[in-house]
């Protein structure tokens, strides 16, 4: 067989299973069509028979039963709806008090602005990082004995400190150099 007429039937056969592939999607949509159809009749059937089961007009046994278990999955179904409505009224956990409290354990740290302790890391008031309570001021220097200066500087505005911590920033202060 020639080259040419090879690639021909190659081409042929292509065609053929692109048309063989869209014949069978339509009649697999008409299939799906048709059970649609099947499935809304059964729909209608079942309506139909719920309603003479609450006109208490139905006979068949059998079809009573199936109606009277519908008729309990069907109360399932509210009581699961009140439940969900109780489910959605409930209220969150509520945020712990984060009053100054004196049976909260404290941190050993407090606000640098207003001297209170801390419960934990930072001021709920003023959102400043707590600074350690220290028990006793260490001695000053012989340099700084009587000046009321420090040979320390805030670390953050370079400030010479009276103190060991800045007043307005908390910070430690370093030495100054």
């Amino acid at each position: 067989m020639p080259v040419q007429d090879w690639f021909q039937h190659q081409a042929d056969v292509v065609r053929w299973k692109a048309d063989q592939q869209a014949r069978i999607f339509r009649v697999q949509g008409q299939i799906r069509d048709l059970e649609n159809q099947i499935r809304n009749q059964k729909a209608a059937l079942a309506d139909r028979a719920i309603l003479l089961f609450n006109q208490s007009q139905l006979a068949e046994p059998e079809l009573v039963q199936i109606c009277a278990g519908i008729g309990k999955l069907k109360d399932s179904i509210t009581q699961k709806q009140v439940e969900q409505e109780t489910i959605n009224q409930e209220q969150p956990p509520q945020a712990p008090d984060t009053t100054y409290d004196s049976n909260v354990p404290k941190s050993g740290l407090k606000c640098p602005v207003d001297g209170k302790l801390l419960a934990g890391r930072f001021c709920p008031e003023h959102g400043i990082e707590g600074i350690p309570v220290v028990a006793a001021i260490p001695p000053a220097s012989d340099a700084t004995v009587g000046t009321g200066v420090s040979n320390l500087v805030c670390p953050v505005c370079r400030k010479t400190l009276n103190g060991r911590f800045c007043p307005e920033h908390g910070a430690e202060g370093v030495p100054a150099n």
